[in-house]
């Protein structure tokens, strides 16, 4: 069952004509992974993603590796690599806004 959703989501994020870094079609796999971690809708995390950083990640996002602007004291939060920085995204979505109830 993961390969036929993982493969409708790699199909989904390849070639997007508004992603004009390729960034969902390199990192489809691990959005993936990560929403099945963390329990979240993949479309959701690439839209908030898309939504934060711009389709072509704003270079601010690029740099900290910080795709839906997390802040701390009024900064942008400073991750260590994409992998790093999309965990922490899917991470901090399920453990401060996933609740029970929504």
């Amino acid at each position: 069952m993961r390969k036929n959703i993982l493969q409708y989501i790699k199909k989904m994020l390849t070639n997007l004509k508004q992603d004009t870094s390729g960034f969902f079609e390199q990192n489809s796999e691990l959005i993936y992974d990560l929403c099945e971690k963390y329990q979240i809708n993949e479309i959701f995390f690439c839209g908030l993603i898309a939504g934060e950083s711009g389709w072509n990640i704003a270079s601010n996002h690029r740099s900290t590796y910080n795709y839906i602007s997390l802040m701390y004291k009024g900064k942008l939060k400073q991750f260590k690599s994409v992998e790093d920085g999309l965990e922490q995204a899917a991470k901090a979505l399920h453990n401060n806004y996933l609740t029970e109830g929504g």
